[in-house]
């Protein structure tokens, strides 16, 4: 069984995997650890852009971010 450290490394090789998505190599995706929903069969995140965690600009902000 992976460990809650390996699980969130796994998440956050997938989201840096998924820039081009995000609107290229600019915007910086972060998971919202503080977010996570755990689970048995595994753990749930919410990830937004760094830009819009760190200064609160909405307008940085990813919409539509699904949890994974």
């Amino acid at each position: 069984m992976l460990t809650d450290k390996e699980i969130l490394a796994i998440a956050e090789r997938y989201l840096k995997s998924r820039a081009e998505h995000f609107g290229g190599s600019d915007i910086e995706v972060i998971i919202l650890t503080e977010a996570t929903i755990k689970k048995p069969y595994g753990n749930i995140y919410r990830y937004q852009s760094k830009e819009c965690r760190l200064t609160g600009n909405f307008n940085k902000s990813l919409v539509e971010n699904a949890l994974f």
